[in-house]
């Protein structure tokens, strides 16, 4: 173990070398040097390290050159001293939770290795792609050359970190370096401004090329002058409309900038906010895109407009776009100034006119309705006019000039107040010739010598005036009223009406948006006030994924579903949906879509965010998150808004699937095809957090060629009535063509409809079908108690509906399948009233009669069957108790069944199903064949707890009756009258079985027991003793028998009791059962010991220690129940007895087999064999070690107290549960919860996960409230989940004794008291462990450690003695474990200090037992310190972890 060296070790002058190194330190001891190591900057920190130890000479204590000398060498010292100066370094010169890491590594050298392993990066050809990529890409634009040089030096820099060549010569590295510098020389030109053209070509004209820092230099110093020199007037360009890539617009280039305001166009003397407006300064709407003239009525020097050619302009534009209020600039605001006469400056509204302009680069236009196709594009890209100001480019797409001439790559500027036509680009699309002429400007075809189109010549502008043709959309919409509004409002998922007008604008010609309502849309959608959502950060695609699972539903789908997840991609907010039969799918869909996403579009996932559910921190996807690099942000506890993307999403998602199935009366089996319709309209939907964009478009601008989201499939209503071509082989020539479905959605995967049929339950994806789409397939039904009438279709006529196909919703409402039951009968109603009034014909027609379906009589089932096929059906299946049922006749009355008042529950009986079965959580598949027999064995006899009850059964009858001759052969009482001032104690009978190992009934125990508990002491009893051995010796048996392989023989001593004499004058009530004796008033004068008495164990226990003494064996000090003999072959045999119940082990068979002999003729003793049930528990053993659990304990406490069928629960305490101090909560049964409460004691004996929140609950016996029961309860959900956990003891090779100490600091509310917790192993496994309340309050965390320190001492010297006793132990010592540094230094500390003076006596007993070695201390991490299960509630994250490393093993975990 490394020491640590503080700042003061370091100038210490026994080194020559100290100065020089303490110049490099900090007042914190910390390496002055950048940067430190946080994990991922590992190559620039191997780089500053090396060279802070060149300077000082000591590299080769991390490269291994200086070796370490030998024992007795004189340099032995010095290496050690410039070691520990070296590795102190190190540590200092890292983050500290990178630091903590490192800290027991012994030398420099392996410290320097373990580093490199665990943070190299440099086989991480990912890291290396992405930097290069980024160095390739990098442009100056807005940067100085400064500051571009730096940001691509720091690349280059990053990228020789990863080279690591080796070169055979030096011409070959020299040679490597003349071409990296090259191509480093021509990255950095290419990535210049245009403005440094001249730069550029002057550079590589030159032979030899200069060095990079000397083309940086001339550059540098070329953007200085420009900067100083170039004159503030430039010079107009020549084109009028240019388009240009830029990140943002800029200014012009020797604009005036004021020195006040530091805003350009003019001077400090003018400035407004120094000197204010000018009296005569009016304000205009219209950009600021035209340059000043000073001169109103004079021409501009570059042939612009007078005020004249200004006012025919805008007379002639009036013509075109009608009338529009402060749209037109003023005439008398500005002049106009460009090279080419487009009114690109104009603020006239866009209209159907285009100009014909030769100083245009690219077709562009401002207005979005004219388009036939568009796509929206989020790169950042703007045009420059002919003033020098930037207008954004929005997108672009097709436009119609006429019916003949579809113009393409159209840009949409919105800013832009005309429509432009670029001749160049005319004549290069449509191989065109432009003439121009004094009247008119003529487009012939080169090819077909075809005249296609004209622009009239008006006011010296060549105008071409377009028909208005129709946009795609529009021509669905042609003629369309309020009533096609709807009818989209239904096919796109009822979306909201304003984001329909973006998407389909035509529709609302003339009609707001407002003045629709649907009444689907508020039973769909209703919802409460929503928090405040996180504003829209744009990324790129996939940086952050957001996901949440939604379920259980109470119908499952078409494919058996009850779940679905959703992954949503934070920057386009395109979602995926998957459909989910269990929860705990969800590891393997998201590694599925991961591997999706690398494959299609070769990027990776980097941040993945969920809320706190269990299903995403299992241990399969956390070790594929930390394999990928993935990090996982979630949410904390009960608070769903940090998830809150997601959540609305699914919210988005659920209300778009309710509203296309209650418009369309769908039933609820079909609710994973509707919410698939749902993602696949809302991807396709708007989105106000995209600025109206779709997420499909978005998302397709950076991957257009992802084929399976550019459907070109139509939109139809969801649930309409579809005919589907009938493809069958079988179908012959008389058979109809198509068959009837209901339309359910869009394939992802091909390119077509989604048709479901539900009598055949097929599912069918064509294109050759008809829709019906005014025709929903299902008739109306009622929801919440309203009935839908025609308001909610599509369409006002009235939907006629044949009868047949109302017999689906006449069954029960909430039925998971389409389909009828095969065993409904028709009943015809001849009523016309019995039929609803939605379904009827015209009133002119006579009504049809209806047939309508019910189920046949259920035939009862009593209670007893019921409830005693739980248990049958976890051990056999539920075909088991299925022919259990069936075999039992039940003689029912007939007209029972038929009464109207006798309750549902009496006529249809105790259902048997649950949500949650048993079967789910234990299961025997994985044990071996005899012992899932012996467990069958277990669970299949039933135990009576009254004496009525055992003796309606034979065998148990017979078992009383041969107890009670046993007590009476052996003289255990006599009957006589009760002496004046005597008082009897009472008795009852319990009884128990016992099995043969191999899981045979060997005997059914009835057992007398007398009732004790109303003996007074010093009349009827005085001393006692209970010879219980203590579990905690049970364990450590069975740890020392696995690691040696002896066997474990089980021995249990028939009537052990009896054979003690009873010295006080004890009188029992006479036992029922006794003959004779009914009608008696006597009593029984005990002569033997009886079980219960408070004496009898003394008396017992006296004779058995007698017996086991006198043949040799020795009493362990440690344990009293516990015996060992060592024989003259130097082999043991160990004894440990519980009350009656013995267990024999050690290495010599022979001697075992002489005590069984002895025992059997000494005390009635029956051999059970192998140990397989000893006190309630379970003992399964096999080549690799034994495992002890209480499942059939659980199971009956479960089934006890009614929760075999309750939801498990994955931790067994709530991590935030803090109970009220006042206990002003409402008072339970304390009974009630005293007795439960003890079972989950005696149940922490083998479950150290439970002993925690156990320790916790029993601190409220005296006045428990409804919280603790809650908290009681709690633990067994959790039970539910874990019947069959239990501690594994595992064979090893470990033969050390390790005790594992924690504490949690005030962590109790009403009083703050602190939770000590201690654990131990011996031979690697867990013997011992506890959870206790310490008895005073701590002032610190340290000395709440500090007493949980002396307790986990204590335990592990009892341990020690034990071992001791027994013979095994290889060493007195043992290790002690805390994660409390403070705690450990008090304990090495000699030197009392003020703060332990309250914990003197502990420190005294501590600094004791480390003086003579009989422990040592150790510092372990809090991830590694296991004691914590037994201080406070864990999340499940840490909970799974730490139950792992305790050897919890579940063997009846379900396949």
């Amino acid at each position: 173990m490394v020491e640590n060296f503080s700042s003061s070790a370091l100038h210490s002058p026994s080194s020559s070398s100290a100065t020089s190194m303490a110049d490099f330190l900090e007042p914190s001891g910390s390496v002055n040097m950048c940067p430190r190591l946080t994990g991922t900057n590992y190559l620039q920190w191997s780089q500053s390290v090396k060279l802070f130890l060149i300077g000082h000479g000591t590299l080769g204590y991390i490269t291994g050159k200086t070796p370490k000398p030998a024992t007795g060498e004189s340099g032995l010292d010095k290496w050690i001293q410039e070691n520990g100066r070296v590795m102190s370094c190190l540590l200092n010169s890292m983050a500290p939770d990178v630091s903590a890491q490192f800290v027991l590594y012994g030398t420099a050298q392996e410290m320097w290795e373990a580093v490199r392993d665990t943070y190299s990066s440099t086989n991480n050809n990912s890291e290396l792609f992405g930097i290069e990529s980024t160095a390739a890409a990098l442009k100056q634009d807005g940067m100085t050359v400064t500051q571009y040089y730096a940001t691509l030096n720091s690349l280059w820099q990053q990228i020789d970190l990863y080279d690591s060549h080796e070169w055979e010569t030096p011409t070959d590295a020299g040679l490597f370096k003349k071409i990296t510098e090259q191509r480093r020389l021509f990255q950095f030109l290419s990535g210049l401004h245009q403005d440094f053209e001249p730069v550029k070509s002057r550079v590589l004209s030159l032979s030899p090329l200069p060095s990079i820092r000397g083309v940086f230099s001339d550059v540098r110093r070329e953007e200085s002058r420009r900067a100083y020199m170039v004159p503030n007037v430039a010079a107009p360009d020549s084109s009028a409309l240019v388009t240009q890539v830029s990140s943002s617009p800029k200014p012009r280039k020797g604009r005036i900038v004021c020195n006040y305001c530091k805003k350009p166009g003019h001077s400090k003397e003018t400035c407004w906010k120094l000197h204010g407006k000018s009296p005569d300064w009016k304000s205009s709407t219209s950009k600021p895109s035209l340059s000043s003239s000073s001169d109103d009525t004079s021409n501009s020097a570059s042939g612009g407009f007078t005020k004249q050619q200004m006012a025919q302009l805008q007379q002639m534009f009036s013509k075109f776009t009608g009338p529009s209020e402060g749209n037109v600039a003023s005439i008398e605001s500005a002049g106009i100034e460009c090279s080419s006469p487009s009114p690109a400056f104009l603020s006239a509204s866009c209209t159907s006119t285009w100009i014909i302009d030769s100083g245009a680069s690219d077709h562009m236009t401002g207005n979005k309705d004219i388009f036939f196709e568009f796509y929206s594009s989020s790169v950042n890209r703007s045009i420059k006019i002919a003033d020098g100001s930037y207008y954004k480019i929005r997108g672009k797409g097709s436009v119609y000039i006429n019916e003949g001439l579809l113009v393409h790559d159209v840009l949409f500027v919105p800013d832009l107040k005309c429509n432009l036509l670029s001749v160049s680009k005319l004549s290069k699309d449509f191989n065109c010739v432009l003439t121009f002429t004094d009247s008119e400007c003529v487009l012939q075809a080169l090819d077909r010598r075809k005249r296609i189109g004209s622009a009239s010549l008006q006011n010296g502008l060549y105008l071409f005036s377009t028909t208005q043709f129709p946009h795609p959309s529009a021509l669905c919409f042609t003629s369309l009223g309020k009533d096609d509004v709807m009818l989209w409002h239904y096919r796109l998922g009822h979306p909201n009406f304003l984001y329909l007008s973006k998407l389909f604008p035509q529709l609302f010609s003339n009609k707001k948006p407002s003045s629709f309502t649907c009444t689907v849309c508020p039973l769909a959608k209703q919802t409460r006030q929503s928090f405040l959502p996180s504003p829209y950060k744009p990324s790129h695609p996939f940086s952050r994924i957001h996901s949440d699972v939604w379920g259980p539903s109470r119908v499952k789908n078409i494919t058996g579903g009850s779940w679905f997840v959703t992954f949503i991609d934070d920057h386009s907010r395109l979602t995926w949906t998957y459909l989910l039969k269990e929860k705990s799918e969800v590891a393997r869909v998201f590694m599925d879509f991961y591997n999706m996403i690398n494959t299609q579009f070769h990027t990776k996932i980097q941040l993945f965010q969920s809320d706190n559910g269990g299903e995403f921190f299992t241990r399969t996807l956390g070790e594929f998150f930390q394999t990928k690099g993935i990090i996982h942000i979630s949410s904390c506890v009960d608070t769903p808004q940090q998830n809150g993307i997601a959540e609305r999403k699914n919210r988005h998602l659920l209300e778009v699937t309710r509203a296309l199935m209650f418009s369309s009366n769908i039933p609820k089996y079909l609710w994973g095809e509707a919410l698939l319709t749902s993602t696949y309209l809302v991807n396709r939907m708007p989105s106000r957090v995209l600025n109206f964009q779709t997420p499909k478009d978005v998302f397709l601008s950076y991957f257009p060629s992802f084929k399976p989201l550019s459907s070109t499939l139509s939109l139809r209503v969801f649930g309409c009535t579809v005919f589907v071509q009938n493809l069958s082989p079988t179908r012959s020539k008389l058979d109809p063509k198509s068959v009837k479905c209901v339309f359910v959605g869009y394939s992802s995967l091909k390119k077509g409809y989604k048709c479901y049929h539900p009598p055949s339950r097929k599912l069918f994806v064509t294109m050759d079908l008809t829709f019906l789409e005014q025709e929903p397939y299902f008739s109306t039904t009622e929801i919440q108690g309203q009935t839908f009438n025609n308001d909610f279709q599509p369409s006002s006529k009235q939907v006629s509906v044949p009868s047949s196909s109302l017999c689906p919703l006449l069954l029960e409402p909430k039925v998971s399948s389409p389909h009828k039951d095969p065993n409904a009968s028709p009943i015809t109603l001849s009523s016309p009233s019995s039929t609803s009034k939605q379904f009827t014909k015209p009133s002119s027609q006579p009504p049809k009669q209806l047939q309508v379906y019910t189920r046949k009589k259920t035939k009862i089932i009593p209670e007893i069957v019921l409830q005693s096929c739980t248990r049958q059906e976890l051990e056999f299946g539920s075909d088991a108790c299925e022919r259990s049922e069936g075999n039992k006749s039940v003689n029912i009355p007939s007209q029972l069944l038929e009464c109207d008042y006798v309750p549902i529950a009496k006529r249809k009986g105790v259902r048997k199903c649950t949500k949650y079965p048993i079967q789910r959580y234990a299961a025997y598949s994985s044990l071996m064949p005899s012992f899932k027999a012996f467990t069958a064995c277990l669970d299949g006899e039933e135990i009576p707890d009254r004496f009525e009850d055992a003796v309606q059964n034979p065998q148990w009858k017979m078992a009383i009756e041969e107890e009670i001759e046993a007590l009476q052969r052996n003289g255990t009482w006599k009957i006589t009258d009760l002496p004046p001032g005597k008082k009897p104690v009472g008795c009852k009978w319990v009884f128990a079985i016992k099995y043969n190992s191999d899981g045979s009934v060997q005997r059914y125990k009835a057992r007398l027991v007398a009732k004790g508990f109303t003996q007074t002491y010093g009349i009827d009893f005085k001393e006692t003793f209970a010879p219980v051995a203590k579990l905690n010796s049970v364990r450590i048996l069975l740890s020392l028998a696995v690691n040696c392989e002896w066997k474990l023989h089980q021995l249990d001593v028939k009537n052990a009791f009896l054979n003690g004499n009873l010295e006080e004058e004890v009188y029992m009530q006479i036992p029922p059962g006794v003959k004779g004796t009914e009608q008696s008033r006597q009593v029984c004068k005990l002569e033997k010991s009886l079980y219960g008495l408070k004496q009898s164990p003394r008396a017992w226990f006296e004779r058995f220690t007698k017996v086991i003494l006198k043949d040799g064996f020795k009493q362990s000090s440690a344990d009293h129940t516990l015996f060992i003999k060592v024989t003259s072959s130097n082999k043991r045999v160990i004894l440990i007895v519980y009350v009656d119940d013995i267990i024999v082990t050690g290495d010599d068979e022979v001697e075992i087999s002489r005590l069984k002999g002895l025992l059997s003729r000494e005390f009635e003793v029956k051999d059970l064999g192998t140990l397989r049930y000893f006190l309630g528990m379970e003992v399964a053993r096999n080549k690799e070690g034994l495992i002890i659990n209480q499942r059939k304990y659980v199971l009956d406490l479960l089934e006890e107290s009614g929760l075999l069928g309750c939801k498990p629960a994955d931790t067994p305490m709530d991590a935030g549960l803090k109970f009220d101090r006042l206990k002003l909560g409402p008072e339970v049964d304390k009974g009630l919860y005293q007795r439960l409460v003890g079972k989950l004691i005696y149940l922490s004996l083998t479950r150290p996960d439970i002993s925690f929140p156990v320790n916790i609950i029993s601190q409220h016996m005296t006045d428990p409230r409804q919280e603790h029961m809650e908290a009681a309860k709690r633990i067994l959900r959790y039970l539910k989940g874990t019947p069959g956990h239990g501690l594994f003891f595992k064979k090893g090779h470990d033969r050390t004794i390790r005790v594992f100490t924690d504490a949690s600091w005030a962590g109790e509310l009403t009083d703050r008291r602190s939770t000590s917790g201690y654990c131990s192993f011996v031979w690697g496994n867990l013997v011992t462990w506890r959870s206790k309340k310490q008895t005073v309050v701590s002032r610190s965390s340290a000395e709440a450690e500090f007493r949980a320190l002396a307790l986990g001492i204590c335990e592990g010297i009892w341990i020690v003695k034990l071992l001791k006793d027994l013979g095994v132990t290889q060493s007195e010592s043992f290790e002690v474990f805390c994660d409390n540094q403070s705690t450990i230094q008090i304990a090495k500390d000699p030197v009392q200090h003020d703060r332990t003076k309250h914990i003197e006596i502990d420190r005294h007993f501590i600094a004791e037992k480390l003086a003579t070695r009989m422990t040592s201390l150790h510092y372990v991490p809090s991830e590694g310190q296991v004691a914590d299960i037994l201080t406070k509630p864990l999340p499940k994250a840490y909970f799974d972890r730490f139950i792992t490393k305790l050897g919890l093993y579940n063997v009846y975990i379900p396949v």
